[in-house]
């Protein structure tokens, strides 16, 4: 099955996901998850629900720059036509733009709530 499902996502003339990419959109859908539905999954333990954000912010942190270099290598890869490939080429370098000012938005918020204690929750 899985050998099947390794095959079924490389597509022709397309690098294959790297196994640590898929690890890592796994384990951040798992934290957004838990922090979504904490109340259900950890009602008797608080500090879960920091564990999950920081976790959360540090995969999705080391994830976004893993998808844009694999989006890049898939467009180098496509063998379509020079017009279509320019126009995604552009569209995905604006993309990729504005993902990369989110992600440093991202990055300072968070750095910002973890120094502040926004983030963890400090013993009272």
């Amino acid at each position: 099955m899985s050998r099947w499902l390794w095959q079924w996502l490389r597509l022709p003339g397309w690098p294959v996901l790297p196994r640590r990419l898929w690890l890592m959109l796994g384990g951040l859908v798992f934290c957004l998850a838990n922090v979504l539905g904490r109340s259900e999954v950890w009602p008797h333990t608080p500090a879960a629900e920091a564990c999950f954000l920081v976790g959360a912010w540090v995969l999705f942190v080391a994830a976004l720059p893993q998808l844009l270099w694999v989006g890049w290598h898939w467009l180098l890869a496509w063998q379509g036509p020079t017009l279509l490939r320019c126009l995604a080429t552009a569209a995905f370098l604006a993309g990729a733009g504005v993902a990369g000012l989110l992600w440093l938005v991202i990055i300072i918020i968070g750095l910002h709530s973890v120094l502040n204690g926004q983030l963890i929750p400090q013993p009272k």
